[in-house]
């Protein structure tokens, strides 16, 4: 849709719009009704940090003949809930109560964890840089 514009002199005009889904934005020029030459422009939409009350768990058991293999993969996502895409962040695991480890940081926004249990139920508080990720903890089916 339109945008107010604003005239800032000397021939120059402003707008402004704040994207919140990444990727990239096509944005249509047009003066006096006329599109200006080269339009519309590619706006490359970068995610923005990693934000725990967006991020997001999967905690899954799968069964084999002896134990379960529990299986969690931690997606960092930013404050409008975009994949941020690459690693860095501190992700931190405490099954059923037990000290914290660290996930393995895949480099592109995911971390992941894997342990062999008896049993199938547990528990997964998830933090990310220090904060409870959204529906932390987390319980296995």
């Amino acid at each position: 849709g339109g945008l107010a514009v604003t005239e800032v002199g000397g021939g120059s005009y402003s707008a402004l719009y704040v994207p919140v889904h990444s990727g990239s934005d096509a944005v249509g020029i047009q003066v006096n009704g006329v599109t200006l030459a080269g339009s519309p422009f590619t706006s490359i939409v970068a995610p923005g940090p990693s934000d725990p009350a967006h991020s997001t768990a999967e905690v899954t058991a799968t069964p084999t003949v002896f134990y379960f293999t529990i299986r969690i993969v931690v997606t960092a996502r930013d404050a409008q809930g975009n994949p941020t895409g690459v690693g860095g962040d501190r992700v931190q695991l405490a099954i059923d109560g037990a000290p914290p480890a660290a996930a393995a940081d895949n480099g592109n926004g995911t971390y992941s964890a894997e342990f062999i249990s008896f049993s199938p139920n547990h528990t997964v508080a998830i933090t990310l840089n220090d904060s409870p990720i959204q529906g932390s903890p987390y319980t296995t089916p």
